[in-house]
């Protein structure tokens, strides 16, 4: 019905239009099946966070706080109004500083029209032809919005965590000091000021026991003791109250809620020990089922963390095997804790990696049950020793000079900027996706001969392409990274020479693939 009044705005031009009436829509809290659609309704009707969908925010953030432990413990409805809270502190930071918002400062160059037949699924006599709604910016797949209302949301968490003592962090936050900080001054948590009441009839008794008392110091009288209490039959000054805080706060509103939690029972380490406190060991299934195997590289690499305190540096895990390469195994522990957590398990702090804080007490507990180390779980030094026997796997990556077509191919200075910023893995990435053959095997070597994973090569191209050209270059929430495909026609211009250099390098071997 929502489209077909959008619509019906469309076919006889009224004076509000179709992306007005969404604003509406927007503006009374319902969501809209296009995402992209709702956010710009939702710019035009209201700029304030609080009323902003909290799917629509997840979807655009790629991160789903929804398993996370905390959010476990207290109500969902108090932390997904204090995420927005966190967005908006961020909100009125940059607006107060620099002028525009969050979403404008990220806002894409690039528009997408939305053309359908009206009335779809009615009975009606108007014309069939495709109309054209309304023009939508691409909100989603933006990385760089996308890294910074995740870290907002997980800066966010973390405050409340402190606030309600919670012992264990979030990682993976990458923002500046200025918006931690406006995220943290928004939940700090201000004390009332203590009223204070005088009782002139209290007073006047004060006045009347002072006097007395000073009556009695004056007699020099050794045989009487001092008076230092009350006489008999004497009433005692009453004790001033205590003043209470009405702390309002989203902390101190948060409602612990009932955990409940089903595992097979037929599988001893999914077992939770009934004297286990409650925020602990409350995703045994979730993290078993990214072990997987206790054979499986993944829960090898996870046991090297283990041995290691939970951190390891990029050094040692770049020398780390496992029936797979290490970026590979970090990245399919890392797809499957998204499915099964809602978030990574292993980040990225510095030169080093690091485990999450919220599921070291699951993956302790299940590499330490002795059910699932009958399962034969090695040790990573066994298991070193194994591949260090194996024949050595040529992981090198022909050393390409690729020299861009810059000043002759007919693109706009974005373009050329691109070009410029570029470095010669990225130049190479590129090549491998114009060619595209094998794109994801090759992709992957070229971005462990730099200790870096598939995805990182990827996301940093992308973030060159937003700098420069408005939009990003490869297709991110495919199986296999692809190039859009607007963009095949000047990156050819530019990379032809490129591409000539690249097909006839490594003695007409690329990456294990002979050219033809």
């Amino acid at each position: 019905m929502i489209d077909w009044i959008a619509d019906l705005v469309v076919i006889h031009r009224l004076p509000i239009t179709a992306l007005g009436w969404y604003a509406q829509v927007a503006n009374l809290g319902i969501s809209l099946q296009d995402p992209e659609l709702y956010v710009e309704s939702w710019l035009q009707a209201d700029d304030k966070w609080e009323t902003f969908s909290s799917e629509v925010l997840f979807q655009i953030a790629e991160f789903s706080p929804k398993r996370s432990k905390f959010r476990k413990t207290y109500q969902k409805e108090d932390l997904e109004a204090a995420y927005k809270k966190g967005i908006q502190a961020v909100d009125r930071y940059l607006q107060n500083s620099q002028g525009p918002s969050l979403l404008t400062l990220n806002r894409p160059h690039t528009v997408r029209t939305i053309l359908r037949i009206p009335f779809s699924s009615a009975v009606h006599s108007y014309d069939s032809k495709e109309i054209e709604v309304a023009k939508i910016r691409p909100w989603l797949g933006q990385t760089k919005l996308r890294k910074q209302l995740k870290s907002i949301i997980k800066q966010t968490e973390n405050v409340l965590r402190d606030q309600q003592q919670f012992g264990t962090k979030l990682l993976g936050i990458d923002l500046p000091d200025a918006w931690i900080k406006a995220i943290e001054e928004a939940f700090t948590v201000t004390p009332a000021k203590r009223t204070v009441t005088i009782d002139f009839s209290e007073v006047a008794e004060l006045q009347r026991t002072s006097e007395e008392l000073r009556q009695r110091l004056a007699i020099n009288e050794d045989d009487e003791p001092l008076f230092v209490g009350p006489r008999e039959n004497e009433r005692q000054l009453p004790v001033s109250e205590i003043p209470t805080i009405d702390e309002e706060t989203v902390g101190s509103t948060l409602i612990p809620a009932v955990v409940q939690s089903s595992t097979p029972q037929d599988i001893p380490y999914l077992q939770r020990p009934e004297t286990t406190p409650p925020h602990l060991l409350t995703d045994l299934v979730e993290i078993a089922t990214i072990l997987g195997e206790s054979t499986s590289p993944e829960a090898s690499m996870l046991q090297l963390f283990y041995e290691r305190n939970w951190t390891v540096s990029q050094s040692t895990l770049s020398e780390f095997r496992a029936e797979q390469f290490s970026s590979v195994t970090l990245d399919s522990i890392n797809e499957r804790a998204l499915e099964q957590l809602g978030d990574a398990l292993i980040f990225e702090e510095g030169l080093e990696w690091v485990v999450a804080e919220d599921y070291r007490d699951e993956l302790r507990y299940i590499l330490e049950h002795p059910a699932y180390l009958n399962l034969a779980i090695r040790t990573v030094s066994e298991r070193s020793n194994e591949v260090s026997s194996l024949p050595a796997v040529d992981e090198s990556v022909p050393s390409i000079q690729l020299a861009l077509d810059i000043e002759n191919a007919p693109v706009s200075d974005e373009w050329t900027a691109l070009a410029n910023s570029l470095e010669s893995t990225q130049r190479t990435a590129i090549c491998v996706l114009l060619e595209g053959n094998n794109a994801t095997k090759q992709i992957d070597t070229i971005a462990r001969s730099v200790h870096i994973t598939a995805n990182q090569l990827i996301d940093d191209i992308n973030e060159i392409a937003l700098e420069t050209v408005g939009d990003i270059l490869i297709v991110t929430n495919t199986d296999v990274p692809v190039l859009e495909e607007e963009y095949i026609d000047p990156l050819t211009q530019i990379f032809t020479s490129a591409l000539s250099t690249y097909k006839q390098s490594a003695n007409g071997v690329i990456y294990g693939n002979e050219n033809t």
